[in-house]
């Protein structure tokens, strides 16, 4: 849409490690809200989504994190959208003083730096990574628990270790925690897959992304390993744990956030999400969050009434107390800037198909 008003440009950044952002979800998610805003033309302020490509390099998120927010024009943050790349370019907006909302990135430690610009749309990975051990052990009913963690400890490492940290309090400590190392890096998981083999364990968390995730799963099935596998990522674009044929239960996942297909509050939004981005239906994870920090960031623009980091970002701060009605519900954050009463389901993959069993919390009441 063009500014064929010349209004003054407020510009909203979007962190994303590479050029395509319309493979991206949450990105065409912040677009549409975007877009809807500038339609209604109720804003003295012109809208603009800037893409921020760190491209997963360290050295480049410091830099175009530093170049946004150099930019008078720049109020606001979106993202990034994986944990790595937020730990690298976190303290950039910080230091600016400008608002940061994220929908994806789970990593614990980006809510236990005492910033007060950053804000999370999701539940904190150790707190999710604690649910899933009570659901491993009280819904499930796992004896004989293994735990695979990638090590990254900006990333997987904290829900690793609270999931066994959990699972042990709840009276069954599991039989082993295998930590990657370097041959795992280099894809050979041949001594992980017998030493877990090895275990005989009835269920197998992966605390892993979703790739090695993926071949790993496979191996084990290979080797008859028979533990029910347990994961994150629900609604991702391929069912990354199922072993068609080879699985002696189907995978369970749990999902970190809303289901846009089953939540009533999403409706409407999905009829118009789908229309204007079908290639996104095969991976609809954190639509309803791309489009809530997005909508929450330009309620607080015209708020402030002006193009100014401070002002907005004082905005972000009272709704974050307050409450801001979204579609996944009503937002508000902690101290730490956390979600409060966030969403986790709970699936099983079978024949490909996502089958939702209910919301965490009211399975283990």
């Amino acid at each position: 849409m063009e500014n064929t008003k010349n209004k003054p440009v407020a510009k909203i950044g979007f962190g994303l490690p590479y050029d395509t952002p319309h493979d991206a979800t949450g990105y065409c998610a912040a677009e549409l809200a975007i877009l809807e805003a500038n339609e209604r033309d109720d804003l003295p302020f012109f809208l603009e989504l800037k893409l921020v490509n760190d491209e997963r390099n360290v050295d480049r998120a410091l830099v175009v994190s530093k170049e946004f927010c150099e930019d008078p024009a720049a109020v606001g943050m979106l993202g990034p959208l994986n944990s790595p790349m937020s730990h690298a370019s976190q303290h950039v907006y910080h230091q600016y003083g400008m608002a940061q909302i994220s929908s994806e990135p789970i990593s614990p430690g980006l809510t236990e730096k005492g910033y007060e610009n950053y804000f999370r749309l999701l539940c904190k990975g150790d707190v999710y990574a604690r649910l899933q051990a009570r659901v491993a052990v009280e819904y499930i009913g796992a004896k004989r628990i293994v735990v695979i963690n990638d090590g990254d400890p900006n990333r997987y490492d904290p829900l690793g270790i609270a999931f066994f940290d959990e699972a042990k309090k709840l009276g069954c400590e599991p039989l082993l925690m295998w930590k990657f190392g370097d041959s795992d890096r280099q894809l050979n998981f041949d001594p992980l897959v017998e030493t877990v083999k090895s275990q005989n364990p009835d269920l197998v968390y992966f605390a892993v992304y979703w790739n090695p995730s993926h071949i790993i799963a496979h191996q084990l099935r290979y080797k008859k390993c028979s533990g029910v596998f347990l994961g994150t990522d629900a609604l991702k674009h391929i069912p990354y744990l199922e072993v068609y044929g080879l699985d002696p239960e189907p995978p369970y996942h749990t999902f970190n956030g809303v289901d846009v297909r089953l939540a009533p509050s999403c409706r409407e939004f999905f009829k118009k999400f789908a229309v204007l981005y079908p290639h996104t239906l095969v991976n609809l994870q954190y639509a309803p969050e791309g489009y809530d920090m997005t909508n929450m960031m330009i309620e607080a623009i015209r708020r402030a009434g002006v193009i100014d980091r401070t002002a907005v970002l004082h905005e972000i701060q009272k709704m974050g107390q307050n409450g801001f009605d979204g579609l996944i519900g009503k937002i508000r954050f902690d101290e730490n800037g956390d979600l409060i009463d966030p969403e986790v389901g709970l699936y099983r993959c079978v024949e490909s198909l996502r089958h939702y069993i209910g919301p965490v919390k009211e399975l283990l009441k």
